[in-house]
């Protein structure tokens, strides 16, 4: 299951996962990229965005588009205007720091049962991000796409 909006900020095509979810047992074989690719294919977008407090669907994106934001970087002006235009506008999400990309208290609970895990995502959420998953935080991902 996958659910996906169309936004327009400025110039900037951006396709926005809602939501997907993949049965356990046929997670880890590439189909959250598989269906991602596929429904970029509708269109000519400019970026993927999406908002999670999963590290796994942060590593997952990284290897669909050319930059993901937020990272260790200094966040590009336009990027944090979409990411902040989408949390505000879209989400209409109350706690978000524009800087950081995160909102707290955004679910209220944590999502999981346990938190899924990725060595290359685990460190930027919990030591930089550091993203409160008991609080429900979360963080709004946006995608540079090639």
């Amino acid at each position: 299951f996958s659910s996906y909006d169309t936004l327009r900020i400025g110039d900037a095509n951006i396709l926005y996962l809602n939501g997907i979810v993949v049965r356990r047992a046929f997670q880890k074989e590439g189909i959250f990229s598989d269906i991602n690719k596929r429904a970029l294919e509708i269109d000519t977008f400019d970026y993927i965005a999406m908002r999670t407090q999963n590290p796994v669907v942060y590593a997952a994106t990284q290897k669909l588009v050319e930059n993901i934001y937020p990272n260790t970087l200094p966040m590009p002006e336009n990027i944090m205007h979409i990411g902040s235009m989408i949390a505000k506008e879209h989400l209409h999400m109350q706690e978000f720091d524009p800087n950081t990309f995160v909102g707290r208290r955004t679910y209220g609970v944590s999502l999981y049962d346990r938190v899924p895990r990725h060595e290359r995502a685990d460190t930027f959420f919990d030591d930089v991000l550091k993203l409160d998953y008991t609080a429900g935080d979360s963080v709004v991902l946006v995608g540079k796409l090639q």
